[in-house]
């Protein structure tokens, strides 16, 4: 009896490593196939790892290293895999150019590089040939020079908050040291919430609010999401995993943020007529009770134009830039304050700037005085030179097409790597160096063309780009007015990143302020 039983189970064991064994070779034979795809077609790059591809790596030392590293070994054209994803990097001023602009009408499309949500397929960044084109027409508007001015009083208010914060803070702290990584969040999501959506979340004076914390976790794609891997892993089956996976952000999150914008929406309707002019109130205007509401790949430009965004529509929207608006911005206000803080001859040479157009006095920040500033645009665009806080952007081509002898195949994903072309010394000469002077109008003109693209380029390139420009310059221009920027002992240099899910953002931002004497 026991030998019978003995013997079972080892025709069983047998049978079921036989089986594991298949199916381990099976799926080897297809990562292996998988990661031909750029071999087959004579295109160098880096070696993938099985199933990982190069994941691995980006979480080993972040995207943008990752292409900084790639560019000077392969090339400014060659093969990435994001799992068994393959996606070409481009990092070619030239191609970059060709595609999103003489040839835009071949690439009107953002890259699959996995199977987007069918909650998101509506929303400006993901929507795709005249459903972007509709959207685009919609929200380009609220980004116009005269809609900014007009956020004068509201970026007023959130700067004065900001500093009457700091102040506070430095009251407790001995050394006057401040983590300003986490004040450039709340500052940031107080501006969008007001300036987009008339919410007055207040999440500076209020360090228990959950909206930096929700909105964090939208639009980061970490690498360690198990939606996304499966995504990556098995591209062949994106369509049957987002069907049963619904989406990869997080629920809370998305929830909380759509509820807050369903309640604007709601409070507005309550209290009409009244006097919004912005994002929300640009999509809320589309509605149309005549015809049939929202925006899909079956409706005409026209048709679309007729009836109207969805309630689903202008939640999805706003939760994006309740996410974009404020992280990037962040970002950007953290890196610039570190180059202050460790350039302090730049820094100098900025405050005697801002002293000559503002003064100290606290409430001449406008938006006509910042563009009078030449120092402070050659500081920020350098800065964003160094770090782009978005270091890729993909597009997509509808058609077969050859550009200078690279041959992109109808679908293909199309990735540029920002990083790769800003840390090119063919472009810029001892790139890893903060140097101002790139951007001064005697060397503007010398800067190849599409060799600095923070925020992408062409039809399709960052609709915030304005706004977070202007809020960029006016919030250091009001930090600078009260404090001097130095470094702590606790800053780390160089900065730490974290740039796992695409997005570059100092991990911390550890900054002495000192105050200015009057």
């Amino acid at each position: 009896m026991y030998s019978f039983i003995a013997t079972q189970l080892v025709w069983w064991t047998g049978g079921a490593i036989t089986v594991l064994s298949m199916v381990a070779l099976a799926l080897y034979a297809f990562t292996t196939y998988k990661h031909g795809y750029f071999r087959r077609r004579g295109i160098k790059g880096p070696k993938p790892s099985p199933f990982w591809g190069h994941i691995k790596d980006l979480m080993a030392v972040g995207a943008h290293e990752f292409d900084r590293r790639s560019v000077k070994e392969f090339g400014q054209v060659y093969g990435f895999y994001f799992g068994n994803h393959p996606t070409l990097m481009v990092a070619d001023p030239d191609i970059l150019k060709e595609i999103a602009i003489k040839q835009f009408s071949n690439f009107y499309n953002r890259g699959d590089t996995v199977q987007i949500a069918k909650v998101w397929q509506n929303s400006v960044n993901n929507a795709k040939g005249i459903k972007w084109k509709y959207l685009r027409a919609i929200l380009q508007p609220a980004f116009s020079s005269g809609k900014i001015k007009g956020m004068r009083p509201i970026l007023k208010r959130c700067l004065d908050d900001m500093i009457s914060c700091l102040d506070s803070d430095l009251l407790d702290s001995k050394e006057h040291v401040v983590e300003m990584n986490d004040k450039f969040k709340r500052l940031t999501m107080d501006v969008i919430c007001s300036s987009a959506f008339g919410i007055e979340v207040n999440t500076q004076r209020n360090p228990e609010d959950q909206f930096v914390k929700h909105a964090s976790k939208i639009l980061g794609g970490s690498l360690s999401n198990k939606v996304l891997l499966l995504n990556w892993f098995f591209p062949d089956f994106q369509s049957l995993i987002m069907y049963f996976a619904k989406d990869f952000n997080d629920p809370a999150a998305m929830e909380f943020l759509g509820a807050t914008v369903r309640k604007a929406m709601e409070e507005r309707k309550k209290s009409y007529p009244h006097e919004y002019r912005d994002i929300l109130q640009l999509m809320m205007n589309t509605k149309s009770e005549d015809h049939a509401i929202g925006v899909s790949e079956e409706k005409s430009f026209e048709e679309m134009k007729k009836g109207g965004m969805s309630d689903a529509d202008i939640i999805i929207n706003g939760i994006i830039f309740l996410a974009a608006g404020h992280e990037t911005t962040a970002a950007l206000l953290g890196f610039i304050s570190y180059n202050l803080a460790t350039h302090p001859e730049v820094q100098e040479r900025l405050l005697e700037e801002i002293d000559e157009v503002t003064g100290t006095i606290e409430n001449s920040v406008t938006y006509e005085s910042i563009l009078k500033m030449e120092y402070l645009e050659m500081i920020l665009q350098e800065t964003l030179r160094l770090y782009p806080p978005a270091g890729r952007f993909n597009r997509q081509p509808a058609e077969d097409v050859t550009i200078k002898g690279v041959h992109f195949e109808k679908g293909m994903d199309i990735t540029f790597t920002t990083y790769g072309i800003h840390m090119n010394p063919i472009y810029w000469p001892e790139p890893e160096k903060f140097d101002p002077e790139r951007f001064s109008p005697a060397n503007r003109g010398n800067i190849y063309p599409y060799s600095h693209v923070p925020f992408g380029a062409g039809p399709r390139n960052c609709v915030g780009m304005k706004l977070a420009l202007a809020e960029t310059k006016m919030a250091i221009v009001r930090l600078l007015q009260s404090f001097r920027l130095e470094p702590s002992d606790k800053l780390t240099i160089p900065l730490k990143t974290n740039n796992g899910g695409g997005l570059l953002r100092p991990v911390t931002l550890w900054l002495k302020l000192v105050r200015r004497k009057e």
